[in-house]
């Protein structure tokens, strides 16, 4: 076969991805597995934000004969919209999903996506192997290709969608050394082991406990299916050689599922002096003390139990202990014990030193009354050993045993646009999001992740430095999210994009939140990560307000991001303090006092002996929308990573110029229409002539003089405080945290 006739992409999704097209662990063991048969097989990387065409192109100029998705539900549109242009391109082109979502949804995603070619289910090793020796047999061909006897997939012949039977590959999978077969992702150089703290291992697949709402034991059939523990530690060994400072995820759905092998592995790390930060997930009732003391010696430093509820009969009636039972026949014994199991192991934990306990809960379960959704929310909080949790509604998956008695306990699963992938559960009484939000759950600490991100966008800070096709991030100033705008989106703007909806009030944001959402997945936005503000003044002099927080009870909800005009935060010395949160702070330039202000704050920087070290150690600065006058590297208007869109659809580049385009234009047409007014500018100005002006931001909506402008942009020194101050900017996550 030739070079890498097969490749796979892993589509962003999600609020805080490390890396934008990067290597998933499942992918990882299908390519070394392939590999290790001869196949040449490669995965698609890059760190950089893509629109969906661009990836299509990039895709295609290495010349794959198939190109193999993995797919959750969370990246299932942006592997749509990739696999379509994909398509559109080269026909020839064989597109396969794999994953989670097409486990649970093949023969829906063949019938209704006609780009989409195949799908596996399931385990991929061996079903992609055969697949992919019969498709070169017919030239990679579908339609040409016997493929009745390949098992676990599904695919199109003619007008009829063909789903043949599941593969019993793990029925096989007795013994701790069965995995052992497929090749490690790291040890054969398929995943570089320095991405291993994003990507992480497993030491065993799937899970066979009876957890009614969770689709885990559903994909793995309750199976569980083991590598041995020599595998184990070899490649936990050979990573801990390349993450010194990072931490490994064990992502096993429940690492110490069978405790007797997690101590052995964790005696054979000791032995065999791995040193290596790890975390797992797994029950408080399959670990003891034991277990804890060999684990935190073993280089664990975060653990995470979860709890679900803190009422025995909701336990019951999920499953979570023992088998479900909607009437209990017998006594509540062992899910009262469990959940004193849960405190134990918490508290056990901290005393021996792991560095984080986490839990998590589900919020919403079948029967559960708003009194005892808020009684696991207390008991959480009165376990001071545990740091955190996951505050988690419930979302009834398909296949689950949930799904299919979810009627009964008056559920309802609303299937936006008839797509099952898009079920959104509809909970009686509303209890998830009536009951409390502790200030230990992940919704806060993510908070304040979001609304840093927020700020960078909302000051227009530049990340890139050259343009690409597409905006890495839309700040919308409309009430409502049409097709019209999805339809732009889809075309103009990057995967996973950063996306800031800011909303005249609180009332606005609630009356359009719902159906704002179900917009972005009607019509298929290529990004759902959506930020919603809502404005307690009128910008630039106002609060920005964290939005979501409405819809919950949260007891953070009054942190906020402040918006003021540059010369009122920055009037009297350069170091003088302030009462003003600044480290949560926006600053606009809105009239000429606002750019001298800014100006005169680069001056003081720029007359430091020191200005790293000064920065460094002074109070933390609010983020400047207007820096960019002062510096070309920070001007968005060169690179144009963020675009501003108002309720009438036009398109700006920063808050004081002209609109460049509407939405509907391309990309390409919005880029001439910015370099057109830049021209105008330069021209109006007699750019020609000025040494600085392969330098300058050539601003177009300075705010002052264009000959003031120009003046203080000759000033020495200006240009270098303006990027070292963009540089802190980026640096804030580390230095104020």
């Amino acid at each position: 076969m030739g070079t890498d006739e097969c490749l796979f992409i892993f589509p962003p999704a999600g609020e805080y991805e490390v890396e934008k097209f990067s290597h998933a662990l499942g992918s990882g063991y299908v390519i070394a597995y392939l590999r290790s048969e001869g196949v040449s097989a490669a995965q698609f990387y890059h760190n950089a934000n893509l629109s969906a065409g661009e990836c299509a192109a990039r895709i295609l100029d290495l010349s794959p004969k198939v190109v193999a998705f993995t797919v959750f539900n969370t990246n299932f549109i942006s592997s749509l919209l990739i696999a379509e242009r994909i398509k559109m391109a080269n026909p020839a082109t064989i597109i396969a999903f794999g994953g989670p979502t097409p486990s649970q949804h093949a023969e829906f995603i063949i019938k209704t996506y006609p780009y989409v070619d195949l799908c596996v289910r399931n385990e991929g090793e061996e079903v992609f192997l055969e697949l992919v020796c019969r498709l070169e047999a017919s030239s990679f061909r579908v339609d040409r290709s016997d493929l009745s006897a390949v098992k676990s997939i599904a695919y199109r012949r003619g007008n009829t969608v063909c789903e043949n039977p599941d593969s019993d590959i793990l029925s096989h999978g007795r013994g701790d050394n069965f995995l052992d077969k497929y090749p490690s992702p790291y040890l054969t150089g398929v995943i570089p082991a320095e991405r291993a703290a994003v990507t992480g291992v497993i030491t065993a697949r799937g899970c066979n406990q009876n957890c009614t709402y969770c689709n885990c034991a559903v994909l793995s059939r309750r199976r569980f299916t083991m590598h041995s523990i020599e595998r184990v530690v070899a490649e936990i060994d050979y990573i801990s050689q390349h993450i010194k400072n990072s931490t490994l995820n064990i992502f096993d759905d429940a690492f110490t599922l069978v405790p007797s092998r997690a101590k052995r592995i964790c005696r054979m790390l000791i032995e065999n002096k791995t040193k290596v930060n790890l975390a797992c997930i797994t029950r408080c009732d399959h670990v003891d003390e034991e277990l804890l003391d060999l684990m935190k010696d073993a280089g664990f430093v975060s653990i995470g139990v979860s709890l679900e509820s803190a009422v025995p009969r909701i336990l019951r009636i999920i499953g979570k202990v023992r088998p479900a039972e909607d009437a209990p026949t017998d006594n509540l014994d062992a899910e009262k014990q469990f959940i004193e199991k849960l405190r134990h192991v918490a508290v056990y934990a901290k005393k021996i030193g792991v560095r984080t306990v986490f839990s998590s809960i589900m919020l919403g379960l079948p029967t559960e009354t708003l009194d005892e959704a808020n009684q696991t929310v207390d008991m959480i909080d009165s376990i001071t050993e545990i740091d955190t949790y996951t505050h988690n509604p419930l979302n009834i998956y398909s296949g689950t045993p949930l799904y299919s008695s979810h009627k009964k306990y008056d559920y309802a699963i609303n299937c936006i646009g008839g797509v099952p992938i898009f079920g959104v559960t509809k909970r009686p009484q509303e209890v998830a999001l009536r009951t409390r939000v502790s200030v230990k759950s992940h919704i806060c600490a993510n908070r304040k992740q979001r609304d840093r991100l927020a700020m960078k966008v909302l000051s227009l800070l530049v990340n890139r430095t050259a343009t690409t096709s597409s905006f890495d991030n839309v700040i919308l100033m409309a009430d409502r999210i049409g097709d019209d705008l999805v339809h732009w989106m889809a075309e103009s703007v990057a995967i996973n994009a950063t996306i800031i909806q800011l909303f005249p009030n609180r009332d606005t944001f609630i009356l359009n939140a719902k159906a704002n959402e179900e917009a972005l997945y009607r019509w298929y936005a290529p990004s759902t990560k959506v930020y919603g503000y809502y404005l307690s003044g009128d910008i630039p002099s106002c609060n920005v307000v964290s939005s979501h927080a409405v819809l919950m009870r949260d007891e953070s909800a009054d942190t906020n991001i402040r918006a003021r005009p540059s010369h009122e935060v920055l009037a009297g010395p350069p170091d003088a303090q302030s009462d003003d949160d600044l480290d949560r702070m926006v600053c606009f330039d809105v009239t000429s006092q606002d750019v001298y202000s800014l100006a005169a704050l680069l001056d003081g920087i720029a007359g430091k002996e020191d200005a790293f070290t000064y920065l460094a150690t002074r109070r933390p600065l609010p983020y400047f929308a207007g820096l960019c006058k002062w510096s070309k590297a920070a001007a968005n208007c060169e690179v144009m990573e963020t675009a501003i869109i108002d309720c009438d659809g036009n398109i700006r580049l920063c808050w004081a110029g002209g609109p460049v385009g509407r939405v509907g234009d391309a990309f390409e047409e919005i880029l001439q229409a910015a370099s057109s007014q830049k021209r105008k500018s330069c021209d109006a100005r007699k750019c020609g002539a000025c040494e600085k002006q392969h330098q300058c931001a050539i601003c177009v909506a300075p705010s002052i003089e264009p000959s003031a402008y120009c003046d203080r942009v000759l000033h020495p020194g200006r240009e270098e405080a303006a990027d070292l101050l963009r540089t802190f900017s980026f640096l804030k996550d580390y230095l104020t945290l």
